[in-house]
C-alpha cells in the first residue's frame, strides 16, 4: 500500500507482456522505494511503535488491536468479528482512509474463484461459482465484505470499507508466493536487522526479479 502511495509497482508489465520490478534501473523510482523503508525505520526509531510489534504477523497485529493494545491500524472488515469477540475494547473503533504521502491508495484485495476447464463438470462448477457471487448469496454470507458493488451495509464495518474502493490497488498478476515472502522479508531486514533502507529497497528489487525469472514471468528472459 505505501509503495503504491509513493506511485510504485511490485512489477511492470514489459513490451513483451512480461514483468519486471525497475527499481533499481530508475534513480526516481528506487529513491521512492527508499523512502517507504525510511518511514518504516522511523516507527521503530521514534518509537511510534511497540518494538514488540516488529516481529508481528497479520495474526498478533489483529488480536492486538482487538484487545486495545494499540490504537491505529491498517486492516479489513474482518475485523467486525474481533469486535463481536471484543465489544468493550473496540467499542470506539471507528474507520478511516489511511494517511498517504503522494497519492490516496489502499490495499484491494481480492479472492478469485478458478473453474478447470478440464474438470468433470466444468458447467456445473460455474453455475455453482456464479450463485456464490450471486446477490442474493453475497447478501446473506458477505454482507460487509462482497465483492459486489451493489452489496453492502451501511455500517462501519460494510461502507466504512466500501467507500475506499476507488483507491484500491492490487498485485500484479503474477505468482506471488515467492514475492511475498520477500516482501516480508524486507521488513524484517529493516525492522530487524536495522539495514539501510536503501539497501532494503535495492535488495527487494532484485529479489522481485529473481522470483519473476524462477516463475517464467521475467521481462527479457
Amino acid at each position: 500500500m505505501y509503495l503504491a502511495q509513493n506511485g510504485l509497482s511490485l512489477a511492470e508489465r514489459q513490451s513483451d507482456g512480461k514483468y519486471r520490478n525497475t527499481w533499481a534501473d530508475d534513480p526516481a523510482k528506487l529513491t521512492k522505494a527508499t523512502e517507504v523503508f525510511v518511514f518504516y525505520k522511523n516507527l521503530i526509531d521514534k518509537g511510534v511503535i511497540n518494538p514488540d510489534g516488529a516481529s508481528w504477523g497479520w495474526e498478533e497485529e489483529d488480536t492486538n488491536f482487538a484487545l486495545g493494545q494499540y490504537a491505529m491500524v491498517i486492516d479489513g472488515a474482518w475485523m467486525e468479528s474481533r469486535e463481536q469477540q471484543n465489544p468493550e475494547q473496540m467499542k470506539d473503533v471507528a474507520i478511516t482512509a489511511p494517511p498517504y504521502r503522494e497519492k490516496a491508495a489502499t490495499f484491494f484485495e481480492i479472492n478469485p474463484f478458478y473453474v478447470y476447464k478440464a474438470g468433470k463438470h466444468p458447467k456445473e462448477t460455474w453455475d455453482f461459482a456464479t450463485f456464490m457471487n450471486g446477490k442474493e448469496f453475497q447478501e446473506a454470507v458477505h454482507p460487509n465484505n462482497s465483492p459486489r458493488s451493489d452489496v453492502t451495509t451501511d455500517n462501519k464495518w460494510g461502507k466504512g470499507f466500501t467507500v475506499l474502493a476507488p483507491t484500491g490497488v492490487v498485485f500484479p498478476p503474477v505468482p506471488l508466493g515467492a514475492v511475498t515472502r520477500d516482501m516480508i522479508e524486507s521488513l524484517g531486514r529493516t525492522l530487524l536487522k536495522n539495514e539501510q533502507p536503501e539497501a532494503v529497497a535495492k535488495w527487494l528489487s532484485a529479489s522481485i526479479n529473481k522470483d519473476l525469472k524462477q516463475a517464467g514471468e521475467l521481462s527479457g528472459n
